[in-house]
């Protein structure tokens, strides 16, 4: 049961991702006031770093073998990514261009960073 329901979670926080947010902030005032910080491009950015950081570590936590292989934290957090800027650039009606290789980096290096963490401390554990 319990797994059930932690699979369920990330789906859910993958789906909020992937989710075009400007759609979001036109239909949901609520969520619009937390938005419209991260339409400056200093705070989308920094949203990028958060949001995928966030997702990263959810997978660590939730996938046991991301524990043992961060690795391949990166390249599924760069599937995600892409389906996450394809969702917002169908959303705009535009084809991709330099924004969308800068979101992605930035996913990436969040993404990166959580890889090295975990293996940081899962090296620091194996020597104990």
């Amino acid at each position: 049961m319990h797994r059930r329901w932690t699979v369920v979670i990330v789906a859910c926080l993958v789906a909020l991702v992937v989710l075009p947010h400007q759609w979001l902030a036109g239909q949901w005032a609520a969520f619009a006031s937390v938005f419209n910080p991260f339409c400056l491009n200093v705070g989308h950015t920094a949203g990028h770093l958060l949001v995928f950081a966030v997702l990263s570590t959810a997978l660590v936590l939730a996938v046991p073998a991301l524990r043992r292989r961060a690795w391949l934290l990166v390249p599924l957090i760069l599937l995600i990514g892409i389906g996450q800027e394809c969702a917002q650039l169908i959303h705009k009606q535009r084809l991709p261009g330099p924004d969308e290789a800068h979101d992605l980096s930035m996913d990436l290096i969040a993404a990166g960073s959580v890889a090295g963490i975990v293996g940081v401390i899962r090296r620091s554990r194996e020597r104990r």
